[in-house]
């Protein structure tokens, strides 16, 4: 669509739909982790929360970016593979 009315290809869009499938991830991974018992240490605090929540960011970010190297390879395949062709 951005193409089709500006005339060229820009970052943006690319940027804004890789934060909403990374944050659209991380809440499908948050909602199929079972609850965990937290455990609180002397002051209060929650010790394991913050492990998950950056176990739970690590693995959406590499899915998020996984998913984009495999599309842009296999997009690239492609293009290679018609222009074999092509010869």
């Amino acid at each position: 669509m951005c193409i089709s009315t500006l005339g060229h290809a820009d970052w943006k869009p690319l940027q804004f739909l890789c934060f909403a499938y990374f944050y659209i991830i991380l809440e499908k991974l948050k909602a199929t982790e079972p609850a965990i018992a937290p455990i609180y240490n002397e002051y209060g605090e929650d010790e394991g929360q913050g492990i998950h929540m950056v176990r739970r960011v690590l693995r959406s970010l590499g899915l998020v970016l996984g998913s984009i190297l495999a599309a842009s390879l296999g997009y690239t395949g492609l293009a290679n593979f018609s222009q074999f062709l092509g010869q």
